[in-house]
């Protein structure tokens, strides 16, 4: 409890005084393999935060991020995960293919609708990297656009008019 409260005043603290980050980083860096999953979701919304301003900035913390994509069955965090993979794509070219499978399989299971708008815009961001430095993309690209259309399809016709709007 305590910790996932200073995570949280941390944040605060770092938009007032950005030098903070550099002395504390590695210790929010190790709150993301923290046994208990309240403290890992508010080191992710910290980041995630934080993130808005220089995306690059946080490109190391990748595999901790592209790991908490596969494992967590947090919605609430995914969201925040997928969002911040997504912002890391235009900044590290290769992790767009790396990202395709796991969203992909994220939108073919999720039924939040928060996180699958979330998961098709990431896969959106990521299609526009994916071509090889010769010139060919991976074969699943069809099928991944295809899960796309018929997922932004969906929300068009929902009768939810917020859904539609998305979509």
């Amino acid at each position: 409890y305590v910790r996932k409260k200073a995570l949280l005043c941390l944040y605060k603290v770092f938009l007032k005084y950005p030098q903070g980050l550099r002395l504390s980083f590695d210790q929010i860096k190790l709150c993301l393999d923290d046994s208990n999953p309240s403290v890992v979701s508010c080191a992710v919304n910290v980041i995630t935060e934080l993130s808005d301003v220089n995306p690059k900035n946080y490109l190391p913390l990748a595999p901790a991020f592209f790991k908490l994509l596969t494992s967590s069955a947090n919605n609430w965090m995914l969201i925040k995960v997928v969002k911040l993979l997504g912002s890391l794509v235009p900044e590290e070219p290769r992790l767009a293919r790396k990202l395709l499978d796991p969203l992909s399989n994220m939108v073919k299971s999720t039924h939040a609708k928060s996180l699958l708008y979330e998961a098709v815009f990431a896969i959106t961001l990521c299609l526009q990297y994916v071509k090889k430095s010769n010139g060919s993309q991976p074969s699943n690209i069809p099928d991944v656009v295809e899960l796309c259309i018929v997922t932004l399809r969906d929300f068009v016709s929902d009768p939810d008019q917020n859904l539609k709007y998305l979509g």
